[in-house]
């Protein structure tokens, strides 16, 4: 939060939306960055990197062409960030339609890392060693509820940047995941989750432990429903016979106020396994 309020955007003037995602993008990667959690942001992002990597933060660098949420120097990558939370890719309106892929948001962000500096204003030091020094990746940080949009904008950016430019999707609710192994032994990132979760940017991880036979006696079905925004998972109940015991779920589309969603635990005859060992839920399209 500290970083987006020194960046002033937080101001009122700014629409809440914008708020909204640049407290979300200080508030995580100001964290990850205090932390020094080098590995967590590499494991996050996917950036292969050693124990001793080297960690640079930039939020908001005012660039030649764009002003990019965080740019990070991550041991011998640099990875220039675009974090979503409400919205889509914010383009520039093109004058002419020869004009429409430099005006992308994600081209023009590649950019500034990518144009000779001869050809463009003079960055920090730090900045310029880091685009001259590493490799490029582009991660382009999005709500998994609002995957689809997001996978069409991505592939169409894609489209529009050079061969062998590497532009990645990367979802909120991943780094959700990873922060419980870490929850337990660290504050900040029990804290963290919970931040998420407040946002509706939790997932349903499953059962941690073994559910044991009389805690799930009668559980024929599951589902999502919202609940003050967000979704959440709720359960069916039956008093029928022969289903006492739950052991694994099957994923299948059903109709819910007119839209698909994915069901589990669906009825399973009395030889099915006494007990769930586990499940963890997975993204979705």
């Amino acid at each position: 939060m500290l970083h987006a309020l020194l960046h002033r955007k937080l101001d009122e003037s700014n629409p809440e939306p914008q708020r909204l995602e640049d407290a979300l993008t200080s508030t995580v990667f100001g964290t990850l960055a205090w932390m020094d959690a080098c590995d967590l942001l590499a494991e996050w992002l996917e950036i292969p990197t050693s124990a001793s990597a080297k960690l640079q933060v930039w939020f908001w660098p005012r660039l030649a062409f764009a002003e990019p949420d965080v740019v990070i120097r991550l041991g011998e990558y640099v990875v220039i960030v675009e974090a979503k939370y409400q919205s889509g890719r914010h383009d520039r309106l093109a004058v002419l339609e020869e004009d429409e892929d430099l005006c992308d948001q994600l081209v023009s962000q590649y950019r500034c890392a990518t144009v000779p500096a001869a050809q463009r204003t003079r960055y920090l030091e730090d900045l310029e060693s880091a685009f001259a020094e590493c490799r490029l990746v582009q991660v382009f940080v999005v709500d998994a509820r609002r995957q689809r949009r997001a996978r069409r904008e991505c592939d169409q950016s894609r489209r529009r940047l050079p061969p062998g430019a590497d532009l990645r999707l990367v979802f909120w609710q991943s780094l959700f995941r990873l922060l419980a192994d870490r929850s337990q032994a660290q504050r900040w990132a029990g804290d963290l989750r919970r931040y998420f979760e407040l946002l509706g940017l939790d997932t349903f991880d499953g059962f941690d432990d073994v559910v044991q036979p009389h805690h799930l006696r009668h559980v024929t079905a599951w589902g999502p429903q919202r609940e003050d925004g967000r979704l959440t998972h709720i359960t069916t109940t039956s008093t029928a016979d022969g289903y006492d015991v739950i052991h694994a779920w099957s994923a299948g589309k059903a109709a819910v106020g007119g839209r698909r969603s994915w069901n589990a635990f669906h009825r399973l005859d009395i030889d099915s396994m006494r007990t769930i060992l586990g499940w963890r839920a997975g993204t979705r399209d």
